[in-house]
């Protein structure tokens, strides 16, 4: 079948269908949304700097403890030998399918960590932006409270001195696409789709911007080996309900630039 061709037509902000002899029609494009609010469950992801090369080797983030030596900077201090054979890379519930899609200009650069790049984005840029978490190694809750000794016995050898550590529990790979958007010419004929962002006709480009980001899922070690009772739910489930409520056990929300020490290192 023959694609369908549109043409702008001057000033009416009209688009008429060619393609098919005895068709001739008009549509009036009403504005698409952007800068759609991210879910709140991005809001609250410990988002890792530049995870660069690491993001082909995610594994290597979760079941160690790191500890806070600086504003968002980590060092990597042990790695969970009880933990090591339950973390293997797997593709989360989501199958690969956005669970983020919208049109974004660089206001969006205002709405969270996984849109600040649009904050550089040119007066008139637009891009088309999809988000799809797409590898995920993870620790099972009973498989860090059968650790808990082995931390306890580490810890206690080594004191935090009121120095704040974490067990990274999981590791969550998310791929961004941004796909640009051109202004379509008045008076052009393109392929469709067509939509209206900001008053202008615009269509997909042909670049498309691929950008990775790691979060990390971390528990207090302290409150984990401390006494009480310990009733934590996954957080991983927290990634796609975000009705499920929080724990003191679980940071969220943090900013981590580097980890010191993040590749090697012995026991």
């Amino acid at each position: 079948m023959t694609n369908v061709i549109v043409r702008v037509v001057i000033g009416m902000g009209l688009l008429t269908l060619a393609g098919c002899p005895s068709t001739r029609a008009a549509i009036r494009f009403s504005e698409t949304g952007k800068n759609i609010a991210l879910p709140e469950h991005f809001r609250s992801r410990n988002l890792f700097g530049a995870p660069g090369p690491l993001i082909y080797k995610i594994e290597d983030f979760a079941g160690i403890i790191v500890e806070e030596v600086g504003p968002n900077r980590y060092k990597r201090l042990y790695k969970v030998a009880a933990l090591d054979d339950d973390l293997k890379l797997e593709i989360p519930d989501g199958k690969g399918q956005p669970i983020y899609e919208s049109k974004i200009d660089k206001s969006a650069g205002l709405k969270g960590s996984y849109l600040a790049f649009a904050a550089n984005f040119a007066t008139n840029h637009v891009e088309h932006i999809q988000i799809m978490d797409i590898g995920l190694v993870f620790a099972a809750w009973k498989k860090v409270r059968a650790a808990e000794k082995e931390i306890s016995q580490w810890t206690k050898e080594n004191p935090a001195n009121g120095k704040k550590r974490y067990l990274v529990q999981g590791a969550l790979l998310t791929l961004i696409l941004g796909t640009s958007t051109n202004v379509v010419a008045t008076g052009s004929q393109v392929s469709t789709p067509v939509f209206k962002v900001n008053g202008e006709i615009r269509r997909l480009g042909s670049t498309t911007r691929r950008d990775y980001q790691v979060s990390l899922a971390l528990i207090d070690v302290s409150t984990l080996i401390g006494p009480g009772k310990k009733a934590l739910l996954d957080p991983i489930y927290r990634l796609f309900r975000a009705s499920e409520k929080g724990s003191s056990y679980w940071a969220e929300g943090k900013q981590i630039d580097v980890i010191h020490g993040l590749k090697g290192g012995a026991r």
